[in-house]
């Protein structure tokens, strides 16, 4: 798998701040592109960003807000509740022009805290990336020495 040598690499147990982590099947290029982080290799690209917790919303609030704003055309939605933390994820068949292969899968996940949330997307060309970006998201969790 070639990656860009122009570009930080980084894999398996990866800390995305202070208090967020998540696991990498494999190595991947990492930048920051308006404010987020991309991690990417051929064939699988990750966006993510980390928001604070907005003032007196609790983590069920925070969930039915981004529900009132996601992609009425989502699919394969789940919430999951474990803890103190709640997990929404679902996908979106894309398609674009511009982009080889031009029809492909997003998987958006959000992974939130009462601290904040870790907002992550894959875009994934086949199969076999689907299935690496679904791993990766599922495996965002708090920093075990993280800040609560």
């Amino acid at each position: 798998m070639n990656l860009n040598p122009d570009f930080p690499v980084v894999e398996g147990l990866f800390r995305l701040t202070r208090e967020w982590e998540l696991e990498l099947p494999g190595r991947f290029n990492r930048r920051m592109e308006e404010g987020s982080m991309v991690l990417w290799r051929p064939g699988l690209t990750f966006w993510i960003a980390v928001w604070g917790r907005e003032a007196g919303k609790t983590p069920e609030e925070t969930l039915a807000w981004l529900l009132e704003y996601a992609s009425p055309d989502r699919i394969d939605e789940k919430v999951d509740r474990a803890g103190d933390l709640v997990r929404l994820t679902y996908r979106l068949q894309e398609q674009d022009p511009e982009r080889n292969p031009a029809e492909y899968t997003s998987i958006s996940g959000y992974v939130i805290a009462p601290s904040g949330f870790v907002q992550i997307t894959a875009y994934a060309d086949d199969v076999a990336a689907t299935s690496a970006g679904e791993q990766v998201i599922a495996s965002v969790r708090r920093y075990a020495g993280g800040a609560r």
